[in-house]
């Protein structure tokens, strides 16, 4: 009896190791294949500015930004306008803007890339309110430069803003990502390489 029972366990096993392997093998793959890959880049904190009292003149505050993945995007290409025209209309920006940005963001179409920064506390509910309607987007933990005398020292200091596309052809932005924040003028700019950190990243499956 305990023979049949080893053959018996041995025999449904073997079935169900076949209907997965032949029966359902290519819907397996095809789910698999469905999978989205998302290299998320986790923010280095920019380099805080002390002036020679050791009073900080420049620092970093926490905020949200919109980013988007161009590979989780909507392979279809009417789908995928309705959803750049449902984002565009949620963070208040025309639908050319929205569309330049996610092109712009194709050059690493795995790569959350941000394209709207210091989200406001409205924009950022409605965004996440829509999560499953505008898929290839997000909205991520973010960091804002703030400068706590104000524009006392805003000629000095200078500021900072997106990388643009010109600069990302340069040998000293060779690791930057598009949209990424760098120094536009004043110390901000002349201590670029200092004052910005190192990114770092997390690859996850959705």
């Amino acid at each position: 009896p305990l023979l049949c029972i080893c053959c018996l366990v041995l025999v449904v096993l073997a079935g169900r190791l076949w209907q997965l392997q032949i029966i359902d093998g290519a819907t397996n793959l095809q789910a698999s294949k469905d999978n989205s890959l998302t290299l998320k880049t986790i923010a280095a904190p920019r380099g805080i500015i002390y002036d020679t009292k050791g009073q900080i003149i420049a620092r970093n505050s926490p905020s949200f930004s919109l980013a988007v993945t161009p590979a989780n995007l909507p392979k279809s290409q009417t789908e995928k306008y309705r959803v750049i025209k449902k984002v565009a209309q949620l963070i208040n920006v025309s639908e050319p803007e929205v569309a330049k940005a996610v092109a712009q963001a194709n050059a690493n179409p795995i790569v959350a890339t941000a394209i709207k920064t210091n989200l406001d506390r409205d924009t950022e509910i409605a965004l996440l309110a829509a999560k499953s309607d505008i898929p290839g987007f997000s909205v991520e933990e973010d960091m804002i430069r703030s400068y706590p005398l104000g524009p006392a020292f805003s000629q000095v200091l200078g500021y900072t803003g997106s990388i643009s596309p010109d600069e990302l052809k340069q040998s000293q932005f060779s690791n930057y990502y598009p949209r990424e924040s760098v120094g536009k003028a004043g110390l901000e700019q002349v201590y670029e390489a200092q004052l910005h950190g190192q990114l770092g990243q997390r690859l996850s499956q959705v």
